[in-house]
């Protein structure tokens, strides 16, 4: 006896039905955004592997810079620059070395200052108290996006009578709500409350006054 069969399945008309095949998976195309930011990431990071992909013999061929050459560059670059920074601090020191103050006991530096960097302050603060001689005591201070940064120095023969840079800015950090940190003969300071700089330079004045008045 035969295997039987199983019948087709008839449609209204009597023919035999075919099952409709699956559709084909749609595919689905999606792009991908990317911020201006990591665009030019991605461009800068495109080029680096394009000149790393050429091959030395290749470089004349393609006038594209070797990445030695553009390391060669770059450090050439910073060195300048920082020899420009060292130039311009140089200058200032100068500039608020004119500006001491002679007290009882010593002379006093007290200034607001623009177009340096945060940290700068402590080696533009050391640069002045020492060109300004003994018994000086320097306190620079800037404003940046809102907030107050204090940066105080002492001359080393202050240090022998038992004063220190961090006494010139206790009623300095507390105008620009912050506190003050460091010892000995440096010391900074810094707050949020940037608005108040000009106080709290006259309130590290007023300090350095009593200091130096009492030695």
């Amino acid at each position: 006896m035969g295997r039987s069969r199983r019948p087709h399945r008839l449609g209204r008309r009597g023919a035999p039905r075919r099952l409709a095949a699956a559709p084909p998976p749609r595919r689905v195309s999606r792009r991908l955004r990317l911020s201006p930011r990591s665009a030019c990431n991605c461009a800068r990071l495109r080029r680096r592997l394009r000149i790393l992909s050429v091959r030395e013999d290749e470089v004349d061929a393609v006038d594209a810079p070797r990445p030695d050459l553009e390391l060669e560059s770059l450090t050439t670059a910073q060195q300048e620059l920082d020899r420009l920074r060292t130039e311009e601090l140089r200058a200032k020191t100068g500039q608020l070395s004119t500006h001491a103050r002679q007290v009882p006991g010593g002379e006093i530096v007290a200034e607001r200052v623009t177009d340096v960097e945060p940290n700068d302050l402590r080696a533009l603060a050391t640069e002045v108290v020492d060109r300004i001689g003994p018994s000086g005591i320097v306190t620079l201070g800037i404003e940046r996006n809102g907030k107050a940064f204090l940066v105080a120095a002492v001359s080393l023969d202050l240090l022998d009578h038992g004063i220190e840079a961090r006494q010139a800015l206790g009623a300095a950090a507390r105008a620009v709500g912050g506190g003050a940190g460091g010892r000995g003969a440096i010391a900074s300071a810094g707050g949020r409350h940037g608005e108040a700089l000009d106080q709290a330079l006259a309130n590290a004045a007023e300090d350095a006054i009593r200091l130096l008045d009492r030695r």
